[in-house]
């Protein structure tokens, strides 16, 4: 950075024009070298401020896909929901029915107990009746009549005996048939249960996206707000390195005209020497002055200078998002 290291010479006798002594000028040169470190700032901010863009558009369009998703996964648990809530009525009537059936099959276990010990009887009855019939076939005494009643009972019994036994046959099959009803509703059961536990955990699962979408969205928003007040940031402390450059700047030029005019009245003779070294020893303070100033503005276009290039390096801002997000985006690059 440019800063005048040195004092105007006091003359001591008269000055030869075209001499290799004599007030030289401050061309501005090292403030313009401010001026063009402060452009290259410039354009660094330009280019951070179009990466900053970039990136927010990135953001805009990974919001615009998480609500996407939102989208997809609300349809998703009112898809769920219906399919629970027709779970939970299948499971109803399952069970329902099983109860239904379990009855049954118990009524059809008394009915087949009822029948065998019916079997039982009438079997002792029968075998009690051939016994008889037997004895009295036997027996001279024994009527045609008696022979012929007795044969009669034991038809009937035999019939009665045939009917019971087919009645429990019956009763057998219809309990296996019941069983395997049983069997089949209850295994059906088990599976709509296990079906409903899955729906509910993918109902759980698709909450849990949804909260973590709007997590990304929110932060994604609250990002791009810090970017801009960033940017906005940015851009004053830039407008005011400028604005303090370009008036010490102007403070320059000033000193260097009256010194080319103190130079110009000293050209007049030997008399106006000590006339022209107090104005000197004037503008030697002016140009201390404008050095004070100078290296003012030096030290704070450094420090502008430095925090800008630390800040654009580093961009956190940046890799904070790429990092909240998961997504790979573009590194801001600044130089």
């Amino acid at each position: 950075m440019g800063i005048i290291s040195g004092k105007a010479i006091l003359l001591a006798g008269t000055i030869i024009l075209g001499g290799a002594t004599g007030i030289a000028a401050y061309d501005g040169s090292a403030l313009d070298g401010i001026k063009g470190k402060i452009g290259e700032q410039s354009a660094s901010i330009l280019q951070f401020k179009q990466n900053e863009e970039a990136l927010k558009g990135k953001v805009n369009n990974l919001v615009a896909d998480a609500n996407s998703k939102i989208g997809q996964a609300n349809a998703f648990i009112q898809e769920q929901k219906g399919k629970i809530s027709g779970l939970e009525t299948k499971v109803k009537d399952l069970e329902g029915t099983i109860t239904d059936l379990k009855d049954t099959v118990a009524k059809r276990d008394k009915e087949i107990e009822g029948l065998n010990k019916s079997l039982a009887e009438v079997g002792n009855n029968m075998k009690a009746l051939e016994e008889r019939y037997a004895k009295l076939e036997a027996s001279n005494s024994s009527t045609v009549k008696e022979l012929e009643a007795a044969k009669a009972e034991l038809i009937r019994v035999n019939n009665e005996y045939a009917a019971i036994s087919l009645k429990l046959k019956i009763a057998i099959e219809e309990k296996k048939e019941l069983q395997a009803q049983l069997d089949a509703k209850t295994a059906e059961l088990n599976k709509t249960i296990n079906e409903l536990g899955t729906a509910k955990a993918d109902l759980a699962k698709a909450n849990e996206d949804i909260k973590k979408l709007e997590k990304v969205i929110a932060d994604a928003e609250s990002q791009k707000e810090l970017d801009d007040e960033y940017i906005l940031q940015l851009e004053g402390d830039l407008a005011a390195a400028n604005e303090e450059a370009e008036y010490n700047y102007n403070e320059l030029v000033k000193a260097n005209g009256e010194i080319d005019t103190a130079n110009g009245e000293v050209t007049k003779g030997d008399g106006e020497i000590s006339k022209g070294n107090g104005e000197i020893k004037r503008l030697d303070e002016l140009i201390e002055k404008a050095n004070a100033e100078i290296t003012k503005a030096n030290d704070h276009v450094n420090e502008f200078a430095s925090e800008v290039e630390a800040e654009i390096s580093s961009n956190p801002k940046a890799s904070d998002i790429s990092s909240e997000l998961g997504a790979t985006l573009d590194e801001v690059v600044t130089d």
